[in-house]
């Protein structure tokens, strides 16, 4: 079984309801990946931190019970939460403070999965770090499999964009693929998604896929190959897109691992179709965890969401 790192952030999803309530879920970019990783049945290890508290606890039985192998990162902050509200399926944040301060070490335990693993994916990093930033770099040169990163910055906890596009693109340098959605592209270089690329390209990347929403995903490399795929069509009603950009990622992954990085339009196609469909999936549910389109085409396990 190929195993896949996951750098990335563990937390709360605190999600308000219509009549004023709140409900708890396992969240997190990097757990989000994680978990949908091994749902696609990936061996799969998650580089991140908890707090020594009751939802640190929790997150740490969840990766367990999904067979997420977490190798802790030194913390003595309380286990991070985003607390959002929802319009018409979309989320809206505000995270814990502690938040403002993560890092992700990566330690001899993370080292040596890192050098083994079939791939590693960074999956919202605290790019404005240049610390942290020049020990990533240094980490990854360091990996023998595919490298995926999706920069997931979130406005909330950026005081300055120019450090995390700084950070970004010393990573950027190190990897196969990047991935990012059109708000991401519009943070980060304060243009339409389209125009990022060539800006992306230009960090020293070959292949982007760019989320868009109701309008699916585009593939573009540096061969000038662009290949979009259309979102799937609504056989159910959208829930929630939190997590929908994570189970794009994971599916990229899996289909890259399972049969090999595509060098065609056929080949891309495909890929991005089951990611869609997975994406589609995901947005069907409550909460960021990846789910299955109800045939099990795309995958070997169908999931309801994970309430706390």
């Amino acid at each position: 079984m190929k195993t896949v790192l996951t750098i990335g952030d563990a937390i709360i999803d605190v999600i308000e309801q219509p009549d004023g309530t709140f409900r708890t879920y396992a969240g997190g970019a990097g757990l989000n990946l994680a978990v949908g990783l091994a749902h696609l049945g990936l061996d799969s290890a998650l580089l991140s931190r908890v707090g020594a508290d009751r939802w640190g606890f929790r997150l740490q039985r969840y990766l367990r019970d999904r067979q997420v192998r977490l190798i802790g990162t030194p913390n003595v902050e309380a286990t991070g939460s985003a607390t959002s509200r929802r319009l018409q399926g979309e989320p809206s944040y505000v995270f814990s403070s502690d938040l403002r301060r993560r890092r992700y070490i990566v330690g001899p335990e993370a080292q040596a999965v890192l050098n083994q693993a079939a791939a590693v994916a960074v999956n919202s990093y605290p790019f404005e770090n240049a610390a942290s930033i020049a020990d990533l770099v240094a980490r990854l040169g360091a990996a023998s499999g595919l490298v995926f990163v999706d920069p997931n910055p979130r406005p909330d906890l950026i005081a300055d964009i120019q450090p995390v596009r700084e950070g970004l693109a010393a990573v950027t340098r190190q990897a196969d693929l990047i991935k990012l959605s059109e708000e991401d592209a519009r943070l980060i270089f304060g243009n339409t998604g389209r125009e990022a690329i060539h800006g992306l390209f230009g960090w020293g990347v070959d292949t982007i896929v760019l989320t868009q929403g109701r309008n699916g995903a585009t593939l573009f490399a540096r061969n000038g190959l662009m290949i979009n795929v259309p979102a799937c069509p609504a056989s159910k009603p959208v829930v929630d897109t939190m997590g929908a950009g994570d189970a794009t990622l994971a599916s990229l992954i899996a289909f890259c691992l399972e049969r090999g990085m595509p060098d065609d339009a056929e080949g891309w196609g495909a890929c991005l179709e089951r990611a869609m469909q997975i994406a589609a999936a995901t947005c069907r549910t409550e909460g960021g965890e990846l789910a299955l389109p109800e045939n099990g085409a795309a995958g070997p396990l169908a999931r309801t969401g994970a309430r706390f």
